[in-house]
């Protein structure tokens, strides 16, 4: 089974790892690519951070998270190098 690492735990669903660019924005758009870059998505590593703790507060309120999980997911994607 293919699993893809969790939020904070390398790249987030659906990135697949690529850090925005120009270039890289021009290959994705002239490939046909519609998923955003990570600078497009995120702006910065702060902007990558508030989207996990915002995700991971949403799953947490909604029963799907423990808090150990919820503050690990945080503190993964804010000593990560996305966007550093």
């Amino acid at each position: 089974m293919n699993h893809q690492p969790a939020c904070g735990q390398g790249s987030p669903p659906g990135t697949l790892g690529r850090r925005g660019t120009d270039a890289a924005a021009g290959e994705r758009t002239a490939s046909g690519d519609p998923r955003l870059s990570l600078e497009e998505r995120y702006g910065s590593h702060e902007g990558y951070v508030a989207a996990v703790r915002a995700a991971a507060g949403k799953a947490f309120a909604e029963g799907f998270l423990l808090p150990a999980d919820r503050d690990r997911l945080i503190r993964q994607a804010s000593e990560s190098a996305v966007l550093r």
